[in-house]
């Protein structure tokens, strides 16, 4: 797994095309998806290991491999136009956290949407992107991992809603959730440690744009992305059809 232009951010002693690798083996991980969440967007250890009835030791134990130098797991999600999305976790000693990259069908190149940990930047999708890209699988267990997989990087004001809470309890429940799934798909939906839910709104010029001080999809953020690379994700994140 190679993306040119992610390893180029880094030191030069730093082997980011080695220490790279599928990720996809801990999506049947117990644990995975409890210290997903943990290490991005929620602190309550206790709240989340009950939503997967796990114990502490289990999910620890999870985090502390995701989190191992050593190796960086990512996870990729086609997004059927040309083009994924890759969720990094980016295990630097020295500036560790999990990044959100969106992948052209040149792998040459990639933008960064959004990071979480450290000097976190976000969110990096709106509820309309997240539902546009988990819905272009139609298996319901590959859809509800996509969704879960993708949502720490979220933040919509429109997203606090009966329907998007629905549609993340169900899929909670089909990744193995069994206890107050309803609360923490709330949670997912209004609350993230890193950022506010932010307004979304399309520009002249057709991009996708919200008002999140530290997102890269705002253009008067100190981290936006240029003009041209803010149509390109909205392009590929299926914003242009909607």
């Amino acid at each position: 797994m190679s993306y040119a232009k992610y390893a180029a951010g880094f030191p030069d002693d730093v082997d980011v095309d080695n220490l790279i690798a599928d990720g996809s083996r801990f999506l049947e991980v117990p644990g995975f998806w409890a210290a997903h969440y943990l290490s991005q967007t929620m602190d309550d250890e206790a709240f989340v290991d009950k939503v997967w009835g796990l114990d502490r030791v289990a999910v620890r134990a999870v985090q502390d491999r995701l989190s191992d130098p050593g190796t960086w797991p990512a996870f990729e999600v086609d997004l059927g136009v040309g083009g994924k999305l890759v969720v990094v976790y980016r295990n630097f000693d020295e500036d560790a956290g999990v990044d959100y990259l969106l992948v052209p069908s040149n792998e040459s190149d990639c933008l960064r949407v959004a990071t979480t940990e450290g000097e976190y930047e976000g969110p990096g999708i709106s509820w309309p992107e997240l539902m546009a890209v988990a819905g272009g699988f139609t298996d319901p267990a590959r859809r509800a991992e996509v969704l879960l997989l993708i949502a720490p990087m979220l933040g919509d004001v429109e997203a606090d809603s009966p329907a998007a809470i629905s549609l993340l309890t169900e899929a909670l429940r089909l990744t193995g959730a069994v206890d107050s799934v309803e609360e923490m798909a709330r949670l997912i939906v209004s609350e993230n440690l890193q950022w506010e839910p932010a307004s979304w709104y399309v520009t002249e010029s057709g991009a996708i744009c919200c008002d999140g001080e530290a997102s890269p999809r705002n253009p008067e953020s100190a981290c936006a992305l240029e003009e041209s690379e803010l149509i390109a994700v909205s392009n590929l994140l299926g914003g242009a059809d909607r």
